[in-house]
Parts: structure tokens; sequence; C-alpha cells
């Protein structure tokens, strides 16, 4: 047995031991499989929850339900007004923090409505790493992590669902859109729909990996450095920039130094 199947198979006890549980799906490749891994596990005794707001790509919110659909998982949508919460709308250092807070206090009220013992997401062996102060918030809810319990990284979570003929396995990861804002930049849903307006040309034009940066009049696109002559031809050929434009910007600028997650991160202390 590989290295990955036994941490597959620790995962599994770990979710078995849990006996109900209530998952938190984004529609990423970490929650599907968690999602997959609890359904094997539990069955009827796992839910899916997904938190719907303004701050979600709508992309990901049908992510989400097919998802649950393709792994025959009760799927529970849960509205939650995340910008009526001035710590999230007016954007300081620990946004998300507060915002990840409000969304699990959420499906933690649902849970606890309908018995379910436990509230699960997707965090992995490799995002402790990394600048997420959402974890914070987790921890303090009590939310359980059975991909990073049992060690398994990204990598290992793609090569999992690869495996498992999950159709989206290489699919790159997202975030919220909130994380396109400058620290202190207010966050209104109208900004937020011009951000997701910019980006969804962008994926219909091919571009799988992208990051609108919210600047103002100013739209800053990221993307691979690879792939920035690639959308100079394809901005010749379809009018990209007018389009993203037309989402609200005045003006719209290539990052040249390329795609980094988190690059608003920089301005944090």
């Amino acid at each position: 047995m590989s290295a990955t199947a036994k941490k597959i198979e620790r995962a599994g006890a770990i979710i078995a031991e849990m006996e109900s549980v209530a998952v938190a799906l984004s529609g990423g490749v970490d929650s599907a499989l968690l999602l997959m891994l609890c359904g094997r596990a539990l069955g009827e005794k796992c839910v899916a929850i997904t938190a719907v707001s303004p701050i979600f790509p709508r992309e990901e919110i049908e992510r989400a339900r097919e998802i649950a659909a393709r792994f025959g998982i009760r799927h529970v949508e849960i509205t939650v007004d995340i910008l009526a919460k001035p710590l999230v709308a007016e954007n300081p250092a620990d946004r998300c923090y507060h915002c990840k807070k409000t969304m699990l206090a959420a499906i933690r009220t649902f849970a606890n409505a309908h018995n379910i013992r436990h509230v699960a997401d997707g965090t992995n062996a490799d995002d402790p790493g990394e600048y997420r102060p959402g974890l914070r918030a987790a921890q303090e809810m009590g939310v359980r992590h059975p991909l990073l319990e049992a060690g398994l990284g990204k990598g290992e979570i793609r090569e999992a669902l690869r495996k498992a003929g999950f159709e989206d396995w290489a699919r790159p990861s997202q975030t919220c859109l909130a994380t396109r804002f400058p620290v202190g930049e207010r966050i209104t849903a109208e900004k937020l729909a011009q951000v997701e307006a910019a980006e969804t040309v962008l994926h219909k034009a091919g571009f799988a990996l992208c990051r609108m940066r919210y600047h103002g009049a100013v739209a800053r696109v990221e993307l691979p450095p690879e792939d920035i002559p690639r959308f100079i031809r394809r901005d010749e050929e379809r009018n990209l920039v007018e389009k993203i434009k037309d989402a609200g910007f005045k003006f719209v600028a290539v990052d040249m130094e390329g795609y980094r997650s988190g690059s608003l991160e920089a301005e944090i202390e």
C-alpha cells in the first residue's frame, strides 16, 4: 500500500469515529475529497453544507452542487449576509478570520439543530504553513480537519481524486472574491460583482488560473507568467480588455510579476 493510500485509509478511520458530520463544501478539490470519504464512511450521517454569499463566485456554488450530486450526498445551502458584518465589509487585515467564523457559526447552528455531531472542512497538511487566519476561527469553532489529521497534502488529494475518476482533480485552487481587495478597501456587493464579472471573462477565454485584483478604477490582472503572452493574443482576438472594462473598470493592467497566491497580503504586517 502506498503512503498516500495509507493516509486515505487513516482519514477514513478518523471520519468513521466522528459518527455524524456536516462537511463545509466549498466546491474545491479539498472539500470534494473530504465529502467523498465522509460519504463512504458515514453514508446518510453525512451532509454537505455550502455557505452562499456574494463573496463566493456563483460558479463555485454551482460546482459545490455538482460535487454533492456526484457523490450522492444531501446538500444544504445556507445564505449568510456576510457583508452585514462590519469587520468583514470594512476589510481589516484579519477580515478572513471574522468571515470564516461567521460562516462556520452558520454551519454549526445547522448541525446543532439537526443533531449532527461534528463540522469538518477540507483543510489539508499544506495549509498551516500559509497565511490563513481562518484556521484560527475554525479551531475556535471546534471544526475538524480529517485531511490534515491524516497528513494529506494538496498533491496527494489531487492524486486520490484522479484515481477515483473525479474529472476536476487538477482544477486550480480558488479563493473567495474578498481576497481581491487591498486591506482597508471597503467591500460591497457591487464591487464583488465587478470582480466576478471580470474573472468570468478570463475563465471563458480559457484562463483557469487568474485573479482580478481590485484597485478602484483599475483592474489588475494576475496570470501565470507563461499565460501573459497568451492573454495579449486572446485580447487581439476577443477584445478581453474591453470586456473587462464592461464590468465597471476604466483601466486594465496586467501584472508582469504574474500570479502570486495572496499577493495583497504583502500589505499585512
